[in-house]
């Protein structure tokens, strides 16, 4: 069960570039679905009531997006147990998870051995594995405070 655990958290990890990638994505769909609504000459609202700007639309649209907000928790849920770790930590978790350098040229990276790097890592995972694994398999049930 562990080592399913060490591999939700390693999945997490990598994932997060990807989510911060689909997160810049959505709002620039999300703005440019506002415009094209603004442009086409949609109603501002309700008769009687004052006029939404389109940054107001976006801003709304944003704020309802299922998905959004789901990618905007986990990309915030991983920055907050990221804080937790020190700077030869996070080299090693972009290096490592966002950068898919192989361990042994991370370990070089840090000037330290292999063996090290490789306890770096298990280290980094239990650091970080209770402040995500209650999130992200528990789906935000066993939610820690960070």
């Amino acid at each position: 069960m562990e080592k399913e655990l060490s591999s939700v958290l390693e999945w997490t990890l990598r994932e997060y570039p990807r989510k911060a990638e689909e997160l810049d994505r959505l709002d620039r769909y999300i703005e440019q679905c506002c415009r094209a609504s603004a442009w086409a000459g949609d109603a501002d609202g309700a008769p009687g009531s004052r006029p939404v700007s389109i940054e107001e639309r976006v801003l709304e649209a944003k704020e309802q997006n299922t998905r959004r907000q789901w990618i905007t928790g986990f990309i915030e849920r991983i920055d907050k147990a990221l804080l937790t770790l020190s700077a030869k930590e996070i080299t090693f978790v972009n290096c490592y998870y966002w950068e898919n350098i192989p361990i042994e040229h991370v370990a070089l990276e840090l000037g330290i051995k292999s063996r090290a790097a490789y306890y770096m890592k298990e280290r980094i995972l239990s650091k970080l594995g209770p402040l995500l694994l209650p999130f992200f398999v528990y789906g935000g049930g066993g939610d820690v405070a960070l």
